[in-house]
């Protein structure tokens, strides 16, 4: 998710461009779970805020023009999951903030795999058309949450 234009320069490829994700990238994905409405699990934050950035399906997003690259270069593949990998951790970042718990804790790294995970098969199941693509989000969430929704920010230490 490269943020700033003065850093495409330096990739070798046009693919890796748009691998391409850093710290404020981080910062940015975890503030979005952080700002959700309280309502809402931890799970069903990230999985709005990996929707609306990283995962968008909109042609032309990042996660389209990724699926599209993938498609037609295997080798770009290994690069996808390292970005996978970087989403995840910024995912974790977002509900540990938002749980007040430890980044490590597993409550945190269970929520975060699982949201990115269902929301990778979704996206895959979901590219009909956005009517469904919405419906199974809105499954998808409706089946996260009757697990996470137990799950309640800390009280502190």
């Amino acid at each position: 998710m490269a943020t700033g234009l003065t850093g495409i320069n330096h990739f070798a490829t046009k693919d890796e461009a748009f691998l391409a994700w850093d710290a404020s990238d981080d910062a940015y994905l975890a503030g979005l779970i952080v700002d959700r409405p309280r309502a809402e699990s931890a799970v069903r934050a990230a999985l709005w805020a990996m929707t609306t950035t990283a995962f968008a399906s909109e042609p032309g997003s990042r996660a389209t023009v990724v699926r599209e690259v993938m498609a037609h270069s295997p080798g770009v593949a290994a690069q996808a999951t390292q970005l996978t990998r970087k989403v995840v951790r910024a995912v974790e970042a977002g509900i540990a903030a938002r749980l007040g718990l430890p980044a490590d804790s597993h409550v945190v790294r269970l929520g975060a795999v699982t949201a990115v995970a269902a929301l990778t098969v979704t996206m895959r199941t979901a590219e009909v058309g956005a009517a469904e693509r919405e419906r199974l989000l809105e499954e998808t969430c409706r089946v996260l949450d009757a697990g996470f929704l137990a799950v309640q920010p800390s009280e502190g230490p």
